[in-house]
């Protein structure tokens, strides 16, 4: 009797031992799969322009970037949200020469559903854009399979003249970080001039 107990024992114990070792095989492997998930982000087209608000009489400087994000490899992927990024001088450095600008510019992170071509042939969604803002984040969830390429289309609104409709500064670094559910983050950071009011 208890040869049998001790055998029928053995034989769950060898079963218990497979399961598990089955599940740390997919575990292994998921995990495999999501480190190969190579994604490539790059600009594609960019659009840099003060804009006049007939009704106000003010300027707001628009920057808008068509970005391509790519899966390389692997499995698919989400680009769960987008937010502003907290490292590296924030979300939005001002420049003055090599000097930073500390003033306030009403800044808006932007995300668009419209790219930059649609942006420029369509006053009406201009106008619209300007009034959006993402706040801090802004949740995208955007799944891109292997092999496949997304377009994204993310900008900055600023204030950034003076009463004498002078720049507060020169150049303008502004930063988003990408989020993506394979727990790869990257960094979308660029930089801009201010053009003076003509």
């Amino acid at each position: 009797m208890n040869s049998k107990i001790l055998m029928i024992f053995t034989i769950v114990l060898a079963i218990a031992a497979i399961i598990i070792g089955l599940m740390a095989f997919s575990m292994a492997t998921n995990a495999e799969q999501l480190a190969l998930s190579e994604i490539v982000v790059e600009e594609v087209n960019s659009l840099s322009t003060p804009v006049l608000d007939e009704e106000s009489g003010e300027y707001t400087f628009l920057t808008m970037y068509d970005i391509s994000i790519a899966n390389m490899s692997g499995p698919s992927v989400t680009l769960t949200d987008i937010e502003k990024a907290k490292s590296g001088g924030g979300f939005l450095t001002l420049l003055q020469g090599e000097n930073y600008v500390s003033d306030e510019v009403n800044e808006r992170a932007l995300v668009s559903a419209e790219g930059i071509a649609a942006i420029k042939a369509n006053p009406g969604v201009l106008k619209d854009l300007l009034k959006s803002d993402m706040g801090e984040s802004f949740s995208a969830n955007l799944k891109i399979e292997a092999g496949e390429t997304k377009i994204l289309h993310i900008g900055v609104a600023l204030k950034p003249y003076g009463d004498g409709k002078e720049p507060l500064a020169k150049v303008v670094l502004a930063s988003w970080k990408l989020n993506f559910d394979n727990n790869k983050t990257y960094v979308f950071r660029r930089g801009f001039p201010i053009y003076p009011i003509q």
